[in-house]
C-alpha cells in the first residue's frame, strides 16, 4: 500500500463497484442494445460490447463478467440461446476488460517492470476494439448454424433520448481517465482518484441511483476485490527485479 502507483488498483475497483451498484451496468446493456439494432444475434452482439463498456471502467475481467453474466446469460436463455453459448459469449467477452484501458493487470504489469501505465494503456485501445469486433464476427458465423433470435421491439424517440444519456454519462468516465494519463494531465493513481469522484456525482447526483448509506458496503466490496491483487504485486515486483 505504500506503492503510489498501485493505489491506482482499488480506485478503479472502487469506481466499477459504485457504478455497478449504481445500475450502471444495465444502463450500458440498454445503450449498447440500441448500438446494435437489429442484428442476428443481438443481444450476444449486446453483451459483446457492453462488456467492452464495462471493461473500459472497471479495468477488470472478473468484474465485467460476474456483473454482466449475472444480467445478460439468464436474459440470453429467456429468449431462446443455448446455455453454453450465452456462458461462452459474456466469458469470452469479459476479456476484453484487462485489454482496454483503464486495465488493472496494465497497472500491476507496469509497476512491476517499471514500464509507463500510460503506454501501456495506448497500446491496449486498437486490440481491445479489435478482440471485441472479431468476438461479434464470430457470433455472427454462428448465427448460421445456431440460429439466434434476433431483436424486433421498437423504442420511441424519448425511450431512444433517455438510453442515450444514461449511456453516455458513465461513458464519460473511461474518456476523461484515459484522456488525462495519455495527456500527461494526471497519472494513473490521480486519474483512478479522479475516477471514484466522477462516479460518485454521477450515481450520488446526476442519476440518484445510489445512497450515502450504500457506501459502506461498496467500500468493503472494494476492498476485497482489491486485496489479492495488492497481495500479489510485492511479489511480482520482487520476481522481476530477480
Amino acid at each position: 500500500m505504500g506503492n503510489l502507483p498501485l493505489l491506482a488498483i482499488p480506485f478503479f475497483m472502487l469506481a466499477g463497484e459504485i457504478m455497478n451498484r449504481g445500475g450502471i451496468t444495465e444502463k450500458l446493456i440498454r445503450f449498447a442494445m440500441l448500438l446494435i439494432g437489429r442484428l442476428p444475434g443481438s443481444l450476444a452482439h449486446a453483451g459483446i460490447v457492453s462488456s467492452m463498456f464495462f471493461g473500459g471502467i472497471t479495468g477488470s475481467a472478473q468484474a465485467s463478467a460476474s456483473c454482466m453474466g449475472g444480467i445478460l446469460i439468464p436474459a440470453m436463455e429467456k429468449e431462446g440461446y443455448p446455455v453454453k453459448e450465452a456462458a461462452g459469449v459474456i466469458s469470452a467477452a469479459s476479456v476484453c476488460g484487462p485489454i482496454i484501458p483503464p486495465s488493472i493487470i496494465m497497472v500491476v504489469y507496469a509497476t512491476a517492470v517499471g514500464a509507463s501505465v500510460g503506454s501501456m494503456f495506448m497500446g491496449g485501445v486498437i486490440p481491445g476494439i479489435m478482440a471485441g469486433l472479431i468476438l461479434m464476427v464470430i457470433v455472427l458465423l454462428r448465427n448460421r448454424v445456431c440460429h439466434f433470435p434476433r431483436r424486433t421491439e421498437k423504442l420511441t424517440a424519448s425511450e431512444v433520448k433517455k438510453t442515450l444519456i444514461d449511456g453516455i454519462i458513465p461513458l464519460g468516465m473511461p474518456v476523461i481517465v484515459v484522456g488525462g494519463i495519455m495527456g500527461g494531465i494526471c497519472t494513473a493513481t490521480e486519474a483512478g482518484a479522479i475516477a471514484v469522484v466522477y462516479s460518485l456525482v454521477v450515481s450520488l447526483f446526476i442519476t440518484r441511483t445510489l445512497k450515502i448509506r450504500d457506501m459502506g458496503a461498496i467500500l468493503l466490496s472494494a476492498a476485497n476485490s482489491a486485496a489479492p491483487l495488492l497481495l500479489l504485486s510485492p511479489a511480482q515486483r520482487c520476481l522481476a527485479m530477480d
